[in-house]
């Protein structure tokens, strides 16, 4: 079954990584495979991601290995070791693409240098598992969300926390993002509600209702207009990211994975079931 989505930077392509250890990547305007499987991994593969140039491909798996992957020939480029248990949806490239950062269930957070192939920079003040993490689009910090209902912001350079912890959520929190201008930050929980956030100030903008359920997948659109989230009940609402308004919800399809993104053009938003990938058109919802 699929497990996790990521869409490239020009919106063309679409990468999944799946319980069969291996990696695919989708043309998306035809459905069809156009790279894979990758296969290098020996367990599950739970997080995928674009570098910002599209050339590589960087993978998280319960084998306890990031993976870094040519994009264009799907040959293996890198593999990194240093993690003690499962890295869990937490695997993202810096926006120079020189760095990696990837996070495990032990509560870890490593930043590799994709040069040098080493760690360079392991995060701690944390009290319980970090479930999410996203790089600022300047490449200068980055956000984790945890277990203990708590989002923070680091310094990628030194490992400092810059802001938070940031509360006002009463549960775990699955997910988090920042705006394209790194101006704000959205938070899903566990407490069904969805949460921007100043990123500068720490500030709580907007407190977002609806959800019936666990929110696991929130995102922003690239012009930071809109938000989208998705409960596990397979809700997903688009809201005004500047007003907090609900705008509308989107078609429902069968159970997704984690995974919901903007294309890079805000077009589109993709999702995907246990063996089949979704891709909604935003103006219609359908």
């Amino acid at each position: 079954s699929i497990s996790c989505l990521a869409f490239s930077h020009d919106g063309k392509l679409l990468a999944s990584g799946s319980s069969d250890r291996t990696i695919r990547v989708w043309n998306v305007d035809t459905g069809e495979t156009v790279l894979g499987p990758l296969k290098e991994h020996t367990d599950c593969v739970l997080s995928v991601a674009f570098s910002p140039d599209d050339q590589h491909i960087v993978s998280g798996s319960t084998d306890c290995t990031v993976r870094i992957w040519d994009a264009q020939t799907g040959e293996q480029l890198l593999e990194f070791k240093e993690h003690k248990d499962y890295i869990h949806c937490c695997v993202a490239f810096s926006s120079d693409s020189s760095k990696v950062v990837s996070s495990d269930v032990e509560k870890a957070i490593l930043i590799w240098d994709v040069k040098s192939t080493r760690c360079v920079r392991l995060f701690r003040g944390r009290t319980d598992c970090v479930l999410c993490l996203a790089f600022s689009h300047n490449g200068k910090l980055l956000a984790s969300g945890s277990e203990d209902r708590t989002i923070r912001v680091w310094n990628v350079e030194n490992g400092e926390t810059v802001l938070g912890p940031l509360k006002g959520h009463t549960g775990s929190i699955g997910c988090v993002a920042f705006s394209s201008d790194d101006r704000r930050i959205v938070s899903g929980s566990d407490d069904c509600t969805v949460r921007i956030w100043d990123a500068q100030t720490s500030e709580q903008l907007f407190e977002l209702k609806g959800h019936m359920g666990w929110v696991m997948s929130v995102a922003f659109s690239s012009d930071g207009s809109k938000v989208i989230s998705r409960d596990e009940r397979d809700e997903i609402l688009i809201w005004d990211g500047d007003s907090g308004r609900r705008v509308c919800s989107l078609e429902k399809t069968k159970h997704l994975s984690f995974d919901l993104h903007f294309s890079h053009d805000d077009k589109f938003i993709a999702g995907a079931n246990e063996d089949e990938l979704s891709i909604w058109n935003v103006e219609s919802g359908n």
